[in-house]
Order: C-alpha cells, then structure tokens, then sequence
C-alpha cells in the first residue's frame, strides 16, 4: 500500500553534514521566529490531536490510523 493511502509523512533533513554552529543558529531561530506562534492567549498555530494514548495503547493507535478514523495525529505518551 502507498504511503499517501496510508496518510504517512516522510520528513528528513540533512542536516547531518552541517556545523555545530550552524545547527545552534537553526535551533535558535525556530525558538524566536516559530514557538511563538503556538502560544499566548491566541496562538496562529495549533497541533491537530485526534486523541492521546499511552504508549501501552500503540495497538490501539495503529489499529485507529489504520481503520483511517482520526482527524489528525494521535499522540503517545510515555508515562515514568
């Protein structure tokens, strides 16, 4: 089955071959330019969550992804 059939997402980054310094300065810029906007009383951005589970429920999860009933992403917590 294709990925778009199974709604996944491939993102990658090759940042591998980049310097320290240039990754610090990355990190630092998407601290200052984009956390903002998913904060503050009226964040412009906001995460899809269909649901939260617990790592113990992945099975359920998946089973959930696969049947293709969420809206948005499922998210796995794991618990001390």
């Amino acid at each position: 089955m294709g990925l778009f059939r199974r709604r996944a997402t491939i993102k990658f980054s090759t940042l591998r071959s980049q310097s320290a310094e240039y990754k610090a300065d990355l990190v630092r810029r998407f601290a200052a330019e984009a956390l903002p906007a998913f904060s503050g009383p009226r964040p412009r951005l906001s995460p899809v969550i269909s649901k939260v589970l617990s790592i113990a429920e992945v099975a359920q999860a998946h089973a959930e992804v696969e049947a293709n009933v969420t809206v948005g992403k499922i998210a796995l917590t794991f618990d001390a």
